[in-house]
């Protein structure tokens, strides 16, 4: 068995996995090599995304109950501001993600390996445009903390958001119903922190 990375998908809490074992690879063993490595690399950066999108995502948390229920989050300015920048922060580490799992797609893997890296390319694509729309809103309470002139725009970023992270669930979730289809293939997920989502 490889080590590659696997998503399983704690739904309750938006928190997706990422940790997997591969077996039946192709006989190449560079190319199995290259996929783990693609994967470990993968799953460090998530991790490091992982702390920082928990950190911004309790100030969200906070501020949209405060929106909804018709208050000005403006006494909390200064935790806006570090929520964006971790956010921000956070959304490089995904993208790295991203960019190191691109590899897996090419090598001479087994087709499921192939096809589980690209569900969960797109689910990672999908996450950081939600990300990017929380960053927005994250501008927006900047720029008008007591919400005078922004209100109607920031309860439909919430929404955008919201709407972000489902799809982006959506997509991890496929790729974990493929490795659950591919048992032989793809083991069993081992608990690794993933991408968290909303």
């Amino acid at each position: 068995m490889i080590n590659l990375g696997v998503i399983r998908i704690t739904a309750a809490a938006a928190l997706l996995a990422l940790t997997a074992v591969l077996a039946g690879c192709s006989s190449l063993s560079e190319a199995r090599e290259e996929a783990s490595e693609a994967f470990g690399e993968a799953n460090a950066s998530i991790d490091r995304h992982n702390d920082l999108f928990a950190q911004a995502r309790e100030t969200y948390n906070s501020v949209k109950t405060n929106i909804e229920a018709g208050e000005a989050p403006d006494e909390q300015r200064e935790d806006i501001v570090r929520a964006r920048e971790n956010l921000a922060e956070a959304r490089g580490h995904l993208q790295t993600a991203r960019e190191d799992l691109a590899r897996v797609p090419e090598l001479t893997v087994d087709e499921p390996v192939r096809e589980y890296a690209g569900h969960f390319i797109e689910a990672i694509d999908l996450q950081i445009a939600a990300e990017g729309r929380e960053i927005e809103f994250y501008r927006l309470l900047e720029g008008d903390p007591a919400l005078d002139r922004s209100r109607d725009e920031a309860l439909d970023l919430l929404a955008e958001v919201g709407d972000g992270y489902a799809r982006a669930e959506d997509a991890y979730r496929r790729a974990q119903d493929l490795a659950n289809e591919n048992p032989d293939v793809i083991g069993p997920a081992t608990g690794q922190d993933a991408p968290e989502t909303a």
